[in-house]
């Protein structure tokens, strides 16, 4: 039985196509009809296909980057392509992918197909025995072992010895080690293969490989005893950045002996990568290296002691040396990248939750607290490098630190006073007049005045043009809005009025302060 994939988006083609080919011959099976290649990619990814019938235009995915794909596979097929095109260029690209047959649509006909599908079973015919046996005994080889990772309890020591046995796969259960390879972009995993076998022959280790995603390999190997595990996966590595022209993450598992623990052995190597990626450094990383704790002391775990004087710094209410304690914890743990992502942000959560106990403690409006519910939802992403981490937790830092500092100087006014400035806060952008105060406060316009410049020494007026201005400058620093846009969203009247009174604060224009704040 010939199995026929039939790849075209749309759908008459495909009708006819399977149709004509199911009235050939009862031995021709369409065991697939898709309208784009990631459909195609994903069927042949895990089912047998002896003849693929694809168009070239097509969406999501075109023709020649799914026969590109399935080259990747190793997969061995017959390759037909439609088109309604006759352009050289497809049929140039066309012979470099493998392609068996380039056929425009409108010459397609059943005695076409018929003579197609005759090529292609003496096509099979012809293919050399051994060959194809290599490749499909080296398949099954790959798909054992990845099955004993996957589903380590299936079998005992003794039954998985004697599966590996009889299927040939000379692995040992001794100093088994895993390597993960990360690669920067998709890769060409037939040539990646052929330069660990020849890398691993040349050392004379046994060992295996295959492809866990488009940007993952996993090598399983019997460690050698006068070898160092580092030294032989950085060059194993390099070896491969060269030839293959991408950067590499590298993760190696710790040795251990017993086929049951290929599973465990797996997820170490993994997590190795992992730390690589998310410190974005390419190169190896021993998973027995990465730790939590100092060197010197196993019971300390790093920058403990630096949470716990943060804490305490921010419950005296020294807040400029606790963000600056904060800045150097951030600095510092982007350098020490042998941490496990997982403590790292575990560090990071740490950090903002302190400074949110601290505020929680305060009375808070409820912009306020919708803010802080917001960073809170922040340490719970999944963030994929360390760098993105970073600019978030600054971000939110900033935040956090620049409310307790205002309800720190909140606090030491009168109750009137506080509720004065809070409702500043939430509407300086809008039209604020000494009635919509007087009517929130539930106190007389004069009453307002007079309480408000005998406690902050500043006018009301005077108050909310800062406030104002402050908020400006933010904008400025960190946002890509207008000066004119800024000016509305900071309340004042127009554009000219705020530049004016900017100038006057400053001694500088807007549009001088944003260039004088870009960084150089």
């Amino acid at each position: 039985m010939m199995r026929i994939v039939i790849v075209d988006d749309e759908s008459i083609t495909r009708q006819w196509i399977r149709k004509k080919i199911e009235e050939i011959s009862a031995d021709y099976s369409v065991v697939g009809a898709f309208s784009n290649g990631v459909q195609a990619l994903e069927y042949c990814r895990n089912n047998e296909v002896d003849v693929i019938f694809t168009d070239i235009r097509m969406s999501l995915m075109d023709g020649m980057e799914l026969l590109e794909n399935i080259q990747k596979l190793e997969r061995v097929l017959y390759k037909v392509i439609l088109s309604a095109y006759d352009e050289f260029q497809y049929a140039r690209q066309a012979i470099k992918l493998d392609v068996n047959e380039f056929v425009l649509k409108p010459e397609i006909t059943q005695e076409e197909l018929k003579r197609i599908l005759k090529d292609a079973e003496d096509y099979w015919a012809s293919l050399d025995n051994d060959e194809n046996l290599k490749i499909t005994t080296s398949r099954k080889k790959e798909d054992i072992i990845r099955n004993i990772i996957d589903n380590p309890q299936e079998l005992t020591e003794n039954e998985l010895e004697a599966l590996l046995g009889e299927n040939k796969i000379l692995l040992e259960n001794k100093n088994l080690v895993v390597i993960c390879i990360g690669f920067e972009n998709d890769m060409n995993i037939k040539k990646a293969k052929e330069i660990f076998e020849l890398f691993f022959e040349e050392k004379c280790l046994k060992g295996y490989c295959f492809q866990n995603d488009s940007q993952e390999f996993i090598i399983v190997y019997n460690h050698r005893l006068d070898l160092i595990r580092r030294d032989l996966a950085e060059e194993l590595s390099e070896i491969m950045q060269i030839h293959l022209g991408t950067k590499l993450y590298v993760g190696v598992s710790s040795k251990k002996d017993g086929f049951l623990k290929l599973n465990a052995l797996c997820g170490q190597a993994s997590q190795a990568k992992a730390n690589r990626i998310f410190f974005n450094t390419s190169g190896c990383q021993l998973y027995d290296e990465m730790r939590v704790s100092r060197e010197h002391n196993v019971n300390e775990l790093y920058f403990n002691d630096v949470i716990k004087e943060l804490t305490q710094l921010l419950e005296n209410e020294k807040y400029n040396e606790a963000d600056e304690k904060s800045d150097e914890l951030l600095r510092n743990i982007g350098s020490i990248d042998f941490l496990p992502p997982t403590y790292v942000k575990a560090l990071c959560n740490e950090l903002l939750t302190v400074y949110m106990h601290r505020l929680w403690r305060q009375a808070l409006a409820e912009d306020e607290k919708k803010v802080i519910t917001e960073i809170e939802l922040l340490l719970g992403e999944n963030l994929g490098t360390y760098s993105e981490l970073y600019l978030k937790m600054e971000k939110a830092k900033f935040y956090l630190s620049d409310l307790l500092q205002k309800k720190r100087i909140m606090n030491k006014y009168s109750v009137q006073i506080q509720e004065i400035m809070s409702y500043i806060d939430q509407h300086y952008m809008q039209r604020i007049v000494m009635e919509d105060i007087a009517r929130e406060v539930h106190l007389s316009k004069t009453y307002i005045s007079a309480l408000f410049k005998k406690e902050t020494g500043e006018k009301f007026s005077e108050y909310l043009q800062r406030i104002r201005l402050e908020r400006a400058c933010n904008l400025l620093q960190t946002s890509k809005f207008s000066i004119s846009e800024i000016a509305i969203k900071t309340g004042f009247s127009d554009v000219a009025h705020f530049s004016h009174v900017f100038k006057e604060r400053y001694q500088m224009s807007p549009l001088e302060y944003r260039k004088l704040s870009l960084p150089s």
